[in-house]
């Protein structure tokens, strides 16, 4: 007494490459900019520094070698 293969045939199927699109109306949204992280070494100052990891939240510095969590990169 199921009925369930009834109801999906009348069901609009979304293509793959569109699902996860994202569109919005709001202008604080469209202009937001991805955050990304400063490159500065948190205990020398040194700007020589390089990413631990893809978006560089870890880096490590190449003057006192210490490993850090990097801060927002607040430059514009």
């Amino acid at each position: 007494m199921s009925s369930s293969g009834k109801n999906n045939e009348n069901l609009n199927q979304t293509p793959v490459h569109v699902a996860y699109q994202f569109t919005t109306c709001s202008e604080y949204i469209k202009n937001m900019k991805v955050p990304t992280f400063s490159p500065k070494c948190i205990f020398c100052s040194c700007m020589d520094t390089i990413s631990l990891n893809h978006e560089g939240s870890f880096r490590q510095c190449r003057s006192c070698n210490k490993q850090f969590k990097a801060v927002f990169d607040t430059r514009n």
